[in-house]
């Protein structure tokens, strides 16, 4: 049976990161917290939502990873809603955070999201973690 090509401009479309959303464990180095999973939904202009689940991501402190959109896209998207869970071994176990861009944030191409000590104060769009002083979440467009 016959493929249809997507030719060269739809796969350099992929490469340029449009969509893209890096989860990252800014965590403490010696902190025992791991990012396990995160549901991503990107939403674009026209309010289609793009939903995605990133399992078995088992971020230790310091590691991150970046997940794509399945179909290459040249609009920056106008929000973005993700769900990390999180675990340490500690009595504070599993637990989820939810993150949201602000609904009448700037389109971004891509963001960045996740865990950090509140080594510095917090800043828009940071939040503590529930069940974890010492650790703020957030969401941040990457520029």
């Amino acid at each position: 049976m016959p493929v249809t090509l997507l030719g060269r401009d739809m796969l350099q479309a992929f490469l340029r990161g449009n969509g893209r959303v890096t989860v990252a464990n800014r965590a403490s180095a010696g902190a025992s917290l791991r990012v396990l999973a995160a549901a991503i939904v990107r939403h674009n202009a026209a309010g289609v939502a793009l939903r995605q689940a990133v399992w078995e991501l088992d971020l230790a402190p310091g590691e991150a990873q970046s997940a794509d959109i399945s179909e290459p896209s040249d609009q920056p998207f106008a929000g973005l809603e993700v769900l990390l869970r999180v675990f340490s071994p500690d009595q504070r176990g599993l637990r989820e955070v939810y993150l949201s861009s602000p609904p009448d944030a700037t389109p971004a191409r891509q963001w960045e999201v996740g865990v950090r000590p509140d080594t510095t104060p917090a800043d828009e769009h940071e939040f503590v973690v529930p069940e974890s002083p010492g650790l703020f979440a957030y969401i941040r467009q990457v520029r």
